[in-house]
């Protein structure tokens, strides 16, 4: 039997939810207890570093090479500072992604814009600019959304003259990518469906692929104006998705906007 068939992450269970089957990958994978893990150690390395200053200025009184001490236990507490709040940051990362995860609502996301790199196999995760709903009505109408997502993608470096216009034409220009942000489009842009434009790191290894074939990406999402947005791994999913770029070669005039 291969190692596959015996990964319990491979074989999700009958009757788990998406939600469910994407938790239990994140605790095989990313461990919160290896992040823990890494903070106690950060902690225990500054304490560490509290101890050789004290020790270094106590005992620098009646010997003085002791004082060597200090520099050394300064430098380590910088470092052990610095691991900690690292470490903070990646458990919270982690805890904050297990809560997207565990709420959010299964999206498809459409690419309006995404990195080059992203059109080739690779580890490290790149940006992307994507549309989604929550209305039933219109994720269902895969046509329009696409039609939506090249028009955002189209206005990318414009100015048009009505306010809303101008307000996308920023969407697809702020260069900085901001994770969970998203911003509702103008209900004039949209025909009055309540339509996000938001921001997604793609993990590359996480596509069926390993690199970007699709302008739909599939999502959890948080529901309302504000909240987070993941990407489902490919294996995950209970059915494949269908190549969707109108061309074998994607680009701004057949689909997203690939920089």
């Amino acid at each position: 039997m291969s190692a596959t068939a015996n990964n319990p992450v491979d074989q999700p269970r009958s009757g788990e939810t998406l939600n469910q089957r994407f938790l239990v990958y994140l605790d095989h994978a990313f461990p919160l207890s290896a992040c823990r893990r890494r903070e106690r150690f950060a902690f225990v390395w500054l304490v560490f570093a509290a101890a050789l200053v004290v020790a270094g200025g106590v005992l620098g009184a009646g010997f003085w090479p002791a004082w060597l001490l200090l520099p050394l236990g300064l430098a380590l507490g910088m470092y052990g500072a610095h691991a900690i709040r690292r470490a903070r940051r990646q458990r919270r990362r982690c805890e904050r992604q297990r809560e997207v995860v565990r709420h959010g609502e299964p999206v498809t996301a459409y690419v309006v814009r995404a990195s080059r790199q992203l059109l080739q196999p690779g580890t490290e995760p790149l940006p992307a600019t994507v549309l989604f709903t929550f209305q039933p009505e219109i994720a269902a109408d895969s046509a329009y959304l696409r039609y939506l997502a090249r028009r955002v993608a189209q206005m990318h470096g414009t100015c048009p003259a009505d306010a809303d216009g101008r307000y996308v034409a920023a969407l697809t220009g702020e260069e900085e990518i901001v994770e969970y942000r998203r911003r509702l489009l103008p209900l004039s842009f949209t025909d009055g469906s309540t339509v996000y434009c938001g921001d997604l790191w793609v993990k590359r290894s996480y596509l069926a692929t390993g690199y970007l074939t699709n302008d739909t990406l599939p999502c959890l999402a948080e529901r309302g104006d504000a909240g987070g947005i993941e990407l489902v791994p490919a294996w995950l999913l209970d059915e494949k998705p269908a190549a969707a770029f109108p061309s074998s070669s994607p680009s701004a005039a057949a689909g997203p906007a690939i920089e």
